[in-house]
């Protein structure tokens, strides 16, 4: 307040002065500190002092806001006038907090106005006088002028002029003055004339009684009327405006705030604002008191850069940390942000500085989402071609020694005790990339919501032996041995499909990377769960690693060590979750690893359906 350029003032609801700001003392002379409760009695003009008193008497009684004129003493003695206004700061409850005061330099606009009353009364224009007696209007050609009306038309009568009032302003202004000859109060009113068909202006009239010699009864009741259609359309205008600014700050899907300069009070805040502080009511509060932080963050610094070199500031993907309530734990937010200074017309200083953006948080975050799956969407494209085409080549490599060898009558190729091998040659390949594809449609199920899994009865243990009974000849081919510990049956109700997915995918990995060692698996009951775990004595898995091969497209060891897309472990986190179980993994380098799945005995009823 201190930089406000006019005097401002802080006091309790009883009218005890707390604050004066530096301007009383460069207008008045007198020291801020050696300003006391007298102080308004010092330097207000000795004809206004009494009424200045009792007009803040009166309010402070009421707990009314105050607004009065009066002239103060300038530092070099000169009086000049000051427009005086009060408000009151209340709390929720309703009773009054503070009392805060402004005096306004209107002096030039004070003889302005007695210099207009001046001109308009020594040039009689837009004048008119009643005789109450007779109920006679003398009315001035400016008038007449303004009204419309001929000299020979009005003829003197009060209705005919007040023909011209606007059916919707005639009884106000009748009352009115009826009122003021009744009091002798000064009859002051605007309202409007149609002078013209389809036209209508604004008329500002102000008049009073005057009594003749001797009489106890107003005789002649006068005054002048002038033109104020432009000043009200103006001032319309500006609130149209105003309340259409207010109207977009409230509703505006952007964050809004006005700053108070030099303290950074909030002076306005919108919805989306509050709401990105999550403290409730902002308004009136010093923006570091909200959020202290911002010193920190260099926001403050940002302000006042902002005043100093009275430019914009634009900020983009700000990342901004708030505490919001007590409770809450900080949160990041980031911001597309404005600060920008604003001025009044002529004056370099800046009062204010308004502050817009928009919170891009999610957008960032989808933005993210989004080079993720496109860069999900390379790799699996690139990792897909390349695994399908090894299957394929081998494939096709077949076909063609098998062509070259019958072209040239080689039938040694095709002897009944070769058959088997080539048999077991093309499964092996067709298998992997039967394997592939379904992996792949696995995962555009789990991406588009459509991988079901269905409720069955079934003895997990049983499943188990079948797997590894169909798994025979690659268990063979991989030199290991496979060791099952399930003493006793599990029944349970889940997907037999999908559960015997994830327990041949744990086995064949195990497999792959026990290098032919053996591989034990277990199944055991814990109270309503089940337990599986599969353990091999392979190359290990790095602890930086136990949490990545979950992911999509990753592996414990390179692409060239071991093939496959690097979805199996992915797939069947999904399924085992989908089952309200959990997988794990315990590894050492060089000592092996043990998959561990636990899940409901009773995951899905039998015959009903999960959408994963």
């Amino acid at each position: 307040m201190d930089s406000f350029p006019h005097i401002a003032w802080l006091s309790s609801p009883e009218g005890e002065l707390e604050y004066l700001n530096e301007e009383w003392e460069r207008y008045t002379g007198i020291a801020v500190k050696e300003s006391g409760e007298d102080a308004l009695a010092r330097v207000v003009h000795p004809d206004d002092l009494v009424a200045a008193l009792q007009a803040r008497e009166h309010a402070q009684a009421n707990e009314e806001a105050l607004e009065l004129r009066y002239r103060l003493r300038r530092r070099d003695g000169a009086y000049r006038w000051h427009l005086a206004r009060t408000k009151l700061v209340r709390a929720k409850q309703g009773h009054v907090l503070k009392r805060i005061g402004t005096a306004t330099d209107i002096h030039e606009l004070v003889l302005s106005e007695e210099t207009l009353a001046f001109a308009l009364n020594s040039a009689k224009m837009g004048t008119w006088e009643v005789d109450l007696q007779t109920d006679e209007v003398t009315a001035s050609p400016g008038m007449l002028e303004l009204w419309n009306v001929g000299a020979n038309e009005y003829q003197r009568k009060r209705d005919v002029l007040q023909s011209k009032v606007h059916p919707a302003d005639i009884e106000v202004m009748r009352a009115t003055m009826d009122l003021a000859i009744q009091t002798g109060q000064v009859f002051d009113l605007e309202y409007r004339i149609r002078p013209s068909p389809g036209e209508e202006r604004w008329i500002r009239s102000r008049g009073r009684c005057t009594y003749g010699s001797g009489a106890d009864r107003p005789t002649k009741f006068s005054g002048v009327v002038f033109d104020v259609t432009s000043q009200r359309r103006a001032q319309e205008a500006d609130r149209a405006a105003l309340e259409t600014l207010d109207q977009l700050f409230s509703v505006s899907p952007s964050f809004m705030a006005l700053l108070s300069v030099p303290d950074y009070r909030i002076l306005k805040s919108n919805a989306e604002h509050s709401r990105l502080f999550r403290k409730g009511e902002l308004i009136g509060k010093p923006l570091l008191e909200v959020e202290p932080g911002f010193e920190e963050q260099g926001i403050v610094e940002i302000l006042n850069q902002v005043i100093s070199s009275k430019r914009p500031y634009v900020a983009q993907e700000m990342a901004v940390r708030f505490h919001g309530s007590s409770e809450g734990e900080p949160r990041v937010e980031i911001l597309d942000v404005v600060y920008q200074p604003l001025r009044h017309p002529g004056v370099r200083e800046v009062y204010v500085i308004a502050v817009q953006g928009n919170v891009i948080t999610e957008q960032i975050r989808v933005r993210e989402e989004l080079r993720q799956a496109v860069l999900a969407r390379d790799t699996f494209m690139s990792m897909a071609s390349h695994e399908l085409k090894t299957p394929l080549t081998s494939l096709d490599l077949q076909v063609q020694a098998r062509q070259r060898a019958y072209e040239r009558g080689n039938l040694q190729k095709f002897a009944i005790d070769r058959i088997p091998v080539l048999i077991n040659e093309d499964a092996r390949q067709i298998k992997r990339l039967i394997r592939l594809v379904d992996d792949m449609l696995d995962i555009s199920r789990l991406r588009t919501g459509k991988l079901a899994l269905v409720g069955e009865e079934f003895d997990l243990c049983e499943m188990a032996r079948e797997s590894i009974t169909r798994l025979a000849s690659q268990i063979d081919a991989q030199g290991c041995t496979v060791t099952l510990d399930a003493p006793d049956p599990i029944q349970g109700c889940w997907d037999r499909f999908r559960i015997e997915q994830v327990f041949v995918n744990l086995l064949t990995n195990a497999l792959k990377y026990g290098v032919n060692k053996p591989v034990e698996i277990s199944i055991r009951e814990a109270g309503s769960r089940a337990v599986l775990s599969v353990r091999d004595h392979g190359i290990g898995i790095e602890p930086k690693d136990q949490e990545r091969i979950f992911g999509q497209f990753e592996r414990a060891v390179s692409e060239s060590a071991v093939s496959g897309l690097g979805l199996g472990l992915y797939i069947a986190q999904k399924i085992i979750e989908g089952h309200g179980g959990t997988i794990r993994v315990e590894s050492e380098m060089g000592r092996g690893s043990t998959f561990i799945v636990e899940f409901p005995r009773r995951a899905i009823p039998q015959g009903q359906e999960r959408v994963l």
